[in-house]
């Protein structure tokens, strides 16, 4: 895609932006091309492999997730403990939040509780 840029740059920008007014997405971007990835044993087996789904959408979706972290980002609209999908916000960052604040608490001689739920 790069060495086509000056060429595909414009009618690209067109039908993402095509997409994006009408909440439609061209149905050539919906069909994934499946290649099988190794991941360790002998290569003769095939539960060895593992199917992995590569999809054009991915430009739009990466367009649209950036313009939108950017705007949310600038306007202040995320919350500090917003971990997920955000740039120098790791999992174990929120988690030492987490604990940091369980035990400003109980130094305080608080009773912290928490509810932790898992979508299937």
């Amino acid at each position: 895609m790069k060495d086509a840029a000056s060429v595909i740059a414009k009618p690209l920008t067109f039908v993402i932006n095509l997409s994006l007014d009408t909440g439609s997405v061209p149905a050539e971007w919906k069909v994934a091309k499946v290649i099988a990835l190794f991941k360790s044993g002998s290569s003769a087996e095939v539960d060895n492999y593992r199917p992995m789904s590569i999809l054009p959408i991915l430009i739009l979706e990466n367009m649209v997730y950036k313009q939108l972290i950017f705007h949310l980002e600038s306007n202040s609209l995320l919350s500090d403990y917003q971990f997920g999908f955000r740039s120098n916000r790791s999992t174990e960052l929120a988690v030492t939040y987490f604990t940091d604040l369980i035990r400003k608490e109980a130094d305080c001689g608080k009773v912290t509780g928490a509810v932790f739920y898992r979508f299937v």
